[in-house]
């Protein structure tokens, strides 16, 4: 926004917002000089509070549901000239009348009548999210079908003849592409998941429940499992159930199921009124920043939550990490885990997260069988994740890593009696903040997350899955690079990109075997594939890839000390942390105040493996003297993990069977 912007909004806005402000102090000010005196003050204050009450219900009850939001602003503008209108009619000197009708009672009048009947409120501006991105502005080809003022907010319905969105107040709440061989939207993914992962997790379930109805699709993704006999959504607009009839056929499900039943309510007032409980609770609301919405991610919603789940209930909660600072995420996550201390958080795009929770325990392994349903099939297959693997590499980490990664903001807990989230979430929209851990931790040249936080084995088959993650994105290169060094020349792409290079630099040293590639020239290469590959590949192609690299001529013509570092690569591509701590603990002595990728990889790979058999001292003594091997700056979110890590001795479950 520039100077000229605020100049507008100033001009726009101060002559409202100056006579609407004076009205109540002039007629203050008239009274204590009237004969009535200070007794009249408590007459108008009482009469402005009912005033008050009486037109709010007015407003939302009666006149935005009849006439609309445009007619409702007239009517409250005519009572208002009105009333103005009839104390200068009213006043006791003839002149004073004689010259308002001249003058002040036609022209107000006449203003009124052409604003009313010769301005309209543009849906295209009114729906363009001006707040957000400071255009009020649409392209041309894109259609606004379905406007309604509701209640609580106005609601459109917008689209290009494929895509299509509904948004309140102009804040896009979830789109659908709904053409024929378009790729999914992102919300698309967000809203199955937030169906099929609370289903995986339990998928017994008979009964449900979904806050916020949105399009309506995480609704209908739920009635696909024959077992669920009720789904009850709570919406607390009307207009977003009708407009999200637009989103027919994909989430006919939602209006047309015998078991399903839509309920226009508050949703902390329905499930305070109901007596039932719920197998399957879904929350979905929109951003914390919206007006009213940060309510639903306090201490006391989750434990009202927790109270409406039946024993062993599932709990789904969408929360975004874009237009979000780490102080404000991390502690919604600790208002979460007062009530739920054991859940699990995945990944549905890299700006949403759904984090599934137990009622009395862990939330368990996902069962892939959810992924059969014959119902979720045209919605998987268009999504391309029928295969678990692509749900199951979706796994962020548990609760334990989350408050790990989190425990440097030392966030209090997001409370109804303290809104930390309320107060901070319009500033975080505002400047645009993102919570990173996640995706730094994503980009872990180490397999942190499956040897230190029980994370999913790789898949040994190959996806080729919409990249709609930064982990999809990852697993995509990490094949490229498999590609290269094992000359699979029908998966490697015609153009090299940078990792493709780095893996055909590693097969030509060791086929070659040349005076003038030396080991010292190709190390950083190996590191780089290294580190590519290993979070994303199971051992076994793995194993596959470094194979014929560590039997070169080469290789075997290699120095010892320089032979630890294909030992070491090995070791880490197969898990075996055994190796690898000791491998990188005797690398590292001959590394001291060397500081490169080379000893960044051998520094994080020693300690990974020592935090995760349970060798805690050891762990924390590298970690206290890791400037002697690298910057002190370097991967802050991986050390504070395996800092946090290494704070009980107890070790990995996945470390546990490959103890010596």
């Amino acid at each position: 926004f520039n100077l000229s912007s605020v100049l507008i909004c100033l001009l726009v806005m101060l002559p409202a917002t100056f006579c609407a402000g004076m009205t109540l102090p002039l007629i203050t000010y008239r009274l204590l000089h009237s004969r009535q005196g200070e007794r009249a003050l408590g007459k108008v204050y009482a009469v402005n509070t009912l005033g008050g009450i009486a037109g709010v219900l007015i407003a939302v009850h009666v006149l935005l549901g009849w006439v609309g939001l445009h007619w409702t602003i007239m009517v409250g503008a005519a009572i208002d000239i009105g009333l103005g209108v009839f104390l200068l009619l009213r006043a006791t000197r003839p002149e004073i009348r004689r010259a308002a009708l001249r003058g002040p009672v036609p022209v107000a009048l006449v203003v009124l009548a052409v604003t009313a009947f010769g301005f309209q409120i543009d849906p295209r501006r009114s729906a363009s999210g001006v707040f957000r991105t400071g255009a009020a502005r649409m392209a041309p080809s894109v259609e606004v079908p379905f406007v309604r003022d509701g209640k609580t907010a106005t609601v459109a319905v917008l689209t290009d003849g494929v895509a299509w969105s509904i948004r309140t107040n102009g804040k896009p709440d979830a789109s659908i592409n709904m053409g024929n061989g378009r790729p999914p939207t992102g919300d698309e993914f967000t809203m199955t998941l937030l169906a099929v992962l609370p289903l995986g997790h339990m998928p017994e379930a008979k009964t449900a429940a979904v806050i916020g109805f949105g399009s309506g699709m995480s609704t209908a993704m739920l009635l696909a499992s024959p077992r669920l006999e009720r789904v009850d959504t709570v919406e607390i607009e009307p207009a977003m159930v009708e407009g999200a009839r637009y989103f027919r056929p994909v989430v006919n499900a939602a209006f047309d199921d015998p078991r399903s039943r839509i309920v226009i309510d508050d949703a902390k007032s329905f499930f305070a009124r109901g007596r039932g409980r719920y197998d399957i609770i879904v929350s979905e609301p929109s951003n914390p920043w919206v007006s009213g919405v940060a309510s639903l991610f306090t201490e006391e919603f989750y434990r009202r939550m927790s109270g409406y789940l039946t024993d062993g209930g599932v709990f789904s909660q969408w929360l975004h990490t874009y237009e979000m600072d780490d102080y404000t995420f991390a502690s919604i996550i600790v208002a979460v885990s007062k009530t739920f201390p054991d859940f699990v958080v995945y990944t549905t795009v890299d700006s949403d997260i759904v984090l599934i929770a137990r009622k009395g325990g862990a939330p368990g392994d996902f069962d892939a069988r959810v992924l059969q349903l014959p119902a979720l099939q045209p919605m998987l297959a268009k999504l391309h994740m029928n295969d678990p693997e692509l749900v199951l590499r979706r796994r962020e980490g548990s609760a334990r890593l989350m408050s790990i990664m989190l425990a440097t903001e030392l966030a209090a807990t997001n409370s109804d009696y303290r809104p930390l989230v309320e107060i901070r979430s319009s500033k975080a929209r505002f400047t645009q903040a993102r919570v990173n851990d996640l995706t730094d931790l994503a980009a872990s040249g180490m397999p942190l997350r499956e040897l230190l936080d029980h994370g999913p084995v790789p898949s040994p088959k190959r996806f080729e899955a919409a990249p709609t993650t930064a982990r999809d994105i990852a697993v995509g290169k990490a094949w490229r690079v498999r590609d290269a060094i094992t000359g699979d020349v029908r998966m490697a792409g015609a153009t090299l990109a940078e990792e493709e290079l780095a893996g055909h630099l590693v097969a030509h040293w060791a086929a070659a075997c040349s005076s003038e590639l030396t080991f010292d020239h190709v190390l950083p290469a190996m590191v780089a594939v290294a580190e590519i590959t290993a979070p994303y590949l199971h051992p076994t192609v793995l194993g596959e890839m470094w194979r014929p690299v560590r039997a070169s001529r080469c290789a075997r013509a290699l120095e010892p000390s320089r032979r630890r570092w294909l030992d070491l690569f090995d070791a880490t591509a197969q898990r075996d942390t055994q190796s690898m701590a000791a491998i990188g603990t005797e690398m590292l002595q001959g590394m001291r105040g060397t500081q490169n990728s080379a000893t960044d990889y051998v520094f994080f790979a020693t300690v990974t493996a020592l935090a995760c058999r349970g060798e805690a001292p050891r762990a924390r003594a590298l970690l206290d003297e890791k400037v002697a091997w690298v910057k002190p700056e370097a991967r802050p979110t991986e050390v504070r993990v395996l800092r946090g890590m290494v704070s009980s001795a107890t070790p990995s479950p996945t470390c546990i069977d490959k103890r010596a």
